[in-house]
């Protein structure tokens, strides 16, 4: 399929090509099923791009799915999510900058899988070429500020059985191991103090361990390094 075009209000989702590989079939409607068909199969797209006008705009050059199944009971499994070459900026910032606030050379994510509706467990990610820019501007507001108020904000959708439900069921996920590496970077730069402030760490490297939040109090390894261009490194 090629030129598809999706919105829901205002926000729009956009491909230019989308490859799928594998097999459709109905299910039977017994108690169990939630889903009215099992999907397997192989998924590839190019040229992704999703904008919102709270959240802002996102666009990925290359996005892979491999070996993905979709059981009638929402069971789900992924061998590989594989996306390339993404940028994202926050609705936040208006204007493009230099630098996108939130940019990644590679992302692929291993081993996912959601064994119950309220359950996600992803075995191992991978974050090469890690760019991100933070600013906090004169009025003291992040360029990420939208974003996160649109993150925490409470949903008004639903009954108060629905919110009973999700209090008694929360979410959970766990991933197995996070390594970031490549030529990452991260800058900061506060505009609300005079001078202004700029703090680029560069040579980003990341390697963490087992992270569950269904174990909040378990510990988690991890090894950091960094450099700071004229400052020294971590």
């Amino acid at each position: 399929a090629t030129g598809l075009r999706a919105a829901q209000g205002k926000t729009v989702f956009e491909q230019e090509r989308l490859n799928w590989r594998g097999m459709i079939e109905s299910a039977p409607q017994d108690g169990s099923a939630v889903l009215p068909v099992s999907v397997a199969g192989d998924l590839a797209g190019q040229g992704v791009k999703l904008s919102d006008p709270t959240l802002g705009q996102a666009q990925m050059a290359d996005i892979a799915v491999t070996d993905l199944q979709l059981q009638p009971d929402q069971a789900l499994s992924v061998a590989a999510l594989g996306v390339s070459d993404i940028v994202f900026n926050p609705a936040a910032q208006a204007a493009p900058a230099e630098e996108a606030f939130l940019a990644l050379g590679r992302l692929r994510v291993e081993q996912i899988g959601m064994p119950a509706p309220h359950r996600l467990e992803i075995g191992k990610v991978g974050i090469s070429d890690l760019a991100a820019t933070i600013v906090r501007k004169a009025d003291g507001m992040l360029n990420s500020a939208a974003l996160l108020n649109q993150a925490t904000a409470p949903s008004s959708d639903g009954s108060q059985g629905r919110e009973e439900k999700s209090v008694s069921e929360p979410f959970t996920v766990r991933i197995g191991e996070l390594a970031l590496d490549g030529k990452s970077r991260l800058r900061f730069e506060d505009h609300a103090v005079s001078p202004m402030v700029s703090v680029a760490a560069e040579n980003l490297s990341l390697q963490l361990g087992a992270l569950d939040m269904a174990t909040p109090d378990a510990q988690t390894p991890f090894t950091l390094a960094m450099d700071f261009r004229d400052f020294g490194a971590v």
